[in-house]
């Protein structure tokens, strides 16, 4: 990965409409999910690319989303209005956006809420590789208290208060998660930036970023609400320390981040307290090989770049004693699990779930599965399953949260749901059917039937019916009603049953009232192969049920980067016709042959029925040969892959990446000296993917005395 992929045109916001219906965009398939004996789990409502969630004192949960709305839902129910829409303000390309919230322990005295976003500094979201350790252009991380008053839905965006800023944003790796430990201060886990800020070639387990003290990037930071800094803080007090995140402006010098408490992390994207402790656990989110789970201390440092997991980076048999001054973690799994990005984090109350009691748990974004940290002897970790079968982009972030009475584990999916797994209480369960569920015009009489609802103890039941139209809920002792929709539209209609003592969950159905639009992708083309950096035009056609073209407003893009079986969000979502883009490169260039680029067009009728069709973009793929002159054992560094011998990698065209040629290196009494890579190049330098398969050879001089003179510098 070498430069940023550079994007033109108007970064846009998939708004949550209530009451719509998208048709032609199924659920992600997925295999049943397992739970344990005794507990429930389903969907509480559908948020729009959710990214965490947070509970206010009186039950009601906040969801953040990552094109920079804030939702919340209540009575079940997700509220129409935004509780705050920051999305003018909000990067959201490739893994940025608005990703976290937090709700302040003393909300009942303070009403505060924070949330963790990718601020849109200068009016552009790309970011300019100036060289320096503090980029003065592009986006930022930042971290905002604003104000929530009691009992209201809705923030005042102008009762922001910027607390931490200036954090380097490049598109990956943002971390950003926020919690209160039980000393009331704030802890913000950031990323690694994905690639060096001072050089952007530099990515992956190029990137230093994390083992720089005078960089907030790949560390859990500390501070008070305020955004002032610990005395305790174990640089607060160094020679030069600076408050690096200072919405002022970053102090000049080199000195350390006063706001670290932590050190030498990849893309800790989640972590948790245990309730009522200063204990905490971060998931570390892995290059190739391992993810991790970290135990915070003050001034740990867990040794990324150096460090994946419990071993060398890229390395599976490299493990063990780490290297003076780093801590290794308290577990990890390696990617031949089939699991290979760890996300979402909670613990469990103490005296809730019976044996569950007080354990710490995680879940992965790709297998699609929660597990349970069980502590061993030896102070060692093994894992047990608590739900599988969650499928791909799951499970992003977890809390606990009030349920009947008790508490349950609520958590999010990419796929854009809430979801709950709680523990089985006899309730009674809704189901019911519609008939007909589509009809082509309006007004539309539809014909509602509960008759396969249960309850457990063969109570009378009683429907509360909300038909999805805005109108006035209706409570009947009957299992049928009927229900006129006087509006074309697509609507979610909600069913709760009732023994008088307890309620079910809700059960929804889809009914479309007009014919739905007509979305066609004209450009970019599915025949061509593209390269990194090609130049995309996302043009397309809406067209409603009556035959009318639909303006450019109507149409929305979203652009994915598909990696084995998870996706990456690239681009959008963007509202218009004619929008400029460009193709990305791989995650990495260990990615490249696994991955490819789809393309959605979402069309939105007037009457806010959705149509939405994909188109996949097939990469022009290369192989790239590796090799020496001399021994074949001598290794060469591709991006970060060690190779020997003739090795082939897959690449992008015109992706970059770097390459280097270990030297000296001594097999098996001898000792080879660089000489020469076959390019030309120097022996640590960039190569841009070329668009036909071709062969580089670093060339050695074998010695068994002083190295040779270095080679002549290249010409100008």
């Amino acid at each position: 990965m070498g430069r940023p992929d550079r994007l033109t045109g108007v970064l846009g916001v998939m708004a949550l409409v209530v009451g719509t219906l998208a048709v032609g965009l199924p659920e992600p398939a997925r295999a049943a999910v397992t739970i344990p004996a005794g507990f429930i789990e389903g969907t509480v409502a559908d948020v729009s690319a959710p990214t965490d969630l947070a509970f206010l004192p009186d039950g009601r949960m906040l969801v953040s989303s990552k094109p920079g709305v804030l939702r919340m839902i209540k009575n079940e129910g997700v509220v129409p209005t935004p509780v705050v829409d920051l999305s003018a303000k909000v990067c959201s390309r490739r893994e940025e956006g608005l990703g976290a919230v937090a709700v302040d322990p003393a909300y009942s005295t303070n009403h505060f809420v924070y949330l963790f976003y990718t601020f849109n500094r200068v009016g552009t979201c790309y970011t300019y590789d100036d060289g320096s350790i503090v980029l003065t252009k592009g986006p930022v991380n930042r971290l905002s208290r604003f104000v929530l008053p009691a009992g209201s839905d809705v923030i005042d965006p102008a009762s922001e208060v910027v607390i931490l800023d200036n954090m380097a944003a490049l598109g990956m790796h943002n971390g950003g998660d926020i919690e209160f430990g039980a000393d009331g201060l704030l802890y913000v886990t950031v990323g690694d930036a994905g690639c060096r800020v001072t050089d952007q070639t530099k990515c992956q387990a190029s990137n230093d970023n994390a083992r720089s003290l005078a960089l907030p990037l790949g560390k859990v930071l500390r501070v008070t609400r305020n955004g002032a800094v610990p005395a305790d803080n174990p640089y607060a007090s160094a020679p030069g320390a600076r408050r690096c995140t200072n919405p002022a402006g970053v102090p000049p010098g080199s000195g350390p981040c006063s706001e670290i408490f932590a050190t030498g992390l990849r893309n800790p994207f989640r972590f948790s307290f245990k309730p009522g402790t200063n204990t905490f656990h971060i998931n570390d989110v892995g290059l190739a090989l391992w993810e991790e789970i970290d135990l915070g201390a003050k001034g740990a440092d867990y040794g990324w770049n150096v460090r994946e997991g419990h071993c060398a980076t890229r390395s599976t048999s490299d493990c063990g004693t780490p290297p003076a001054g780093m801590t290794n973690p308290i577990y990890d799994y390696a990617h031949s699990s089939g699991c290979k990005a760890i996300t979402a984090s909670a613990w469990v109350p103490e005296g809730l779930w019976g044996g569950y009691s007080g354990s710490y748990l995680f879940a992965d974004y790709v297998c699609g599965k929660i597990f349970r940290l069980v502590p061993g002897s030896g102070g060692k970790y093994t894992t047990e399953t608590v739900v599988s079968g969650l499928g791909v982009n799951s499970a992003v972030s977890m809390q606990f949260g009030p349920y009947n009475g008790t508490q349950a584990l609520y958590y999010t999916t990419y796929t854009g749901q809430v979801r709950r797994l709680a523990k089985h209480i006899p309730v009674p369960v809704a189901s019911f059917t519609t008939s007909p569920t589509q009809i082509s015009s309006a007004p539309a009489t539809v014909h509602f039937d509960a008759s396969a609802s249960t309850s457990p103890l063969n109570s009378p039941l009683s429907y509360h019916w909300d038909f999805g139209d805005g109108r006035t809920l209706v409570v009947t002792s009957g299992p049928t009603v009927d229900h006129v929709y006087g509006a074309e539209g697509g609507y979610t209609a909600t069913l709760r049953v009732s023994d008088g003592s307890r309620e079910s969950q809700p059960a929804t159905r889809t009914v479309t009232v007009g014919d739905p639009p007509t979305a066609t992708i004209l450009s970019p083309s599915a025949d061509p192969t593209y390269s990194s950096h090609d130049a995309l035009r996302l043009k397309g056609t809406g067209v409603d049920g009556r035959g009318v073209t639909l303006p450019a407003s109507a149409l929305s893009w979203q652009v994915l980067l598909h990696h084995e079986s998870h996706i990456h969000p690239y681009f959008g979502p963007a509202s218009g016709n004619d929008v400029a883009i460009t193709y990305p490169s791989p995650e990495d260039l260990g990615a490249a042959a696994t991955s490819y680029v789809e393309v959605q067009l979402t069309v939105t009728a007037p009457n806010g029925i959705k149509t939405t069709v994909t188109r996949n973009l097939l990469p022009k793929k290369v192989s790239l040969t590796f090799n020496t002159d001399r021994s074949t054992a001598l290794a060469l560094q591709v991006a970060d892959q060690t190779l020997k011998g003739a090795a082939t990698v897959t690449a992008w065209a015109n992706m970059e990446f770097t390459v280097h040629a270990p030297s000296p290196q001594s097999y098996p009494d001898r000792t080879y000296y660089f000489r020469s890579w076959s390019d030309g190049k120097p022996q640590t330098h960039q190569i841009v993917a070329p668009a036909a398969n071709q062969t580089y050879t670093a060339s050695f001089d074998r010695v068994n005395g002083p190295p040779p003179p270095p080679p002549p510098p290249p010409p100008p």
